[in-house]
């Protein structure tokens, strides 16, 4: 008889997430079936939401507050900001219950607790898709209406890093909550400060231009890095600076090392608390 939840050696680790592949994959689907079956509309919401955010957004910061003006097809721009962003927000407070809203399966069954932010991620990621083809829609129809170009096709490598890099915040998240739980209550009031810093709605050089060191900190955030990929691949067809490519494979590879080994460093802990 072996000890349910004590910590295998790193490379075994690894092969038993890969032999339940298929778990992870079912747990996914069942995830996204389950979170619609209460609503009349069910998946049609996961594109819902982020327009009609869009859509109050537009109002208040574009039309009221004026941050739209000195950004070129200022509709495109917050809707890219607000669907990508929406993403990583959902994986985030998603990932962060992987663990501690399964305590009752961990305790009955023996596998690799990683197959529970894995499988968060990957439902994250699925559900996106829906909301992802709706962006498209939109800046391809919203005025000024944009050309496809070859450099949409740069969006799939930016999507998947975006996803590499939530897959490491629910492994931290998860991590974290599962230790303790009043975190959980923090990262809401955590994403609305990032929503707010990440130029979702607003240009950084308009409010800080004038510092050098401000604007440098402010574009070094890592939701700023994928949301300017985006915008230049498919908004205004230009090529990116070449460190903020690099800075998006840094902040998701490491952040993703990082968590898994936070996370697989504390196996056994999940099934004790």
């Amino acid at each position: 008889m072996s000890v349910v939840g004590l910590r295998p050696g790193l490379g075994q680790y690894l092969r038993q997430l890969w032999d339940r592949r298929d778990f992870i994959v079912t747990m996914a689907r069942s995830g996204i079936a389950s979170s619609n079956a209460q609503h009349r509309l069910g998946r049609v919401w996961l594109v819902l939401t982020p327009l009609l955010q869009g859509l109050v957004y537009a109002l208040i910061f574009g039309l009221l507050l004026g941050t739209s003006r000195g950004i070129d097809n200022f509709i495109g721009y917050l809707v890219i900001g607000i669907f990508l962003f929406q993403y990583t927000a959902r994986a985030l407070t998603d990932g962060s219950k992987a663990v501690s809203g399964n305590r009752k399966l961990i305790q009955v069954l023996s596998f690799p607790r990683a197959a529970l932010p894995l499988s968060v991620t990957l439902r994250s990621m699925l559900t996106f898709l829906p909301a992802l083809a709706a962006m498209f829609v939109v800046v391809l129809v919203a005025p000024p209406q944009e050309v496809i170009t070859w450099r949409w096709v740069l969006v799939l490598p930016i999507i998947a890093l975006l996803s590499l890099f939530n897959l490491g915040l629910s492994f931290l998240a998860a991590r974290l909550v599962a230790s303790v739980s009043d975190i959980s209550q923090v990262i809401p009031f955590a994403l609305r400060i990032w929503f707010y810093t990440s130029g979702v709605f607003f240009a950084y050089d308009r409010f800080a231009g004038d510092n050098p060191t401000l604007l440098a900190v402010l574009e070094a955030n890592p939701m700023h890095v994928y949301l300017t990929l985006a915008r230049d691949a498919v908004l205004y067809g230009q090529d990116s600076p070449p460190a903020y490519w690099w800075q998006a494979v840094g902040w998701a590879v490491g952040l993703t090392l990082v968590g898994f080994l936070l996370f697989w460093r504390s196996e056994e802990r999940y099934t004790r608390d």
